[in-house]
């Protein structure tokens, strides 16, 4: 496994569509972390550094929110 760290980390608060609290893109020097704004402010630090930490290994890892197959069994959980 190779770690591919970018090293620059940019997170954008934004409405985000449907029960989605949070999303991380991968760039060629970046990683873009999307927040839903509604869930940040309703949440507190532990959830919100959870969610952060979350996020970052989805991009780091390049790992997907769900794996191809059954769609009750491909949650991806940290």
């Amino acid at each position: 496994m190779q770690i591919h760290s970018k090293g620059i980390i940019k997170i954008e608060f934004d409405d985000l569509p449907g029960r989605e609290i949070g999303f991380c893109q991968i760039y060629p020097n970046a990683f873009k972390i999307s927040v839903d704004r509604i869930y940040w402010n309703a949440v507190n630090d532990t959830d919100r550094f959870s969610l952060l930490v979350h996020e970052l290994c989805h991009c780091e890892f390049d790992i997907p929110h769900y794996l191809r197959g059954n769609a009750m069994n491909n949650m991806v959980f940290y």
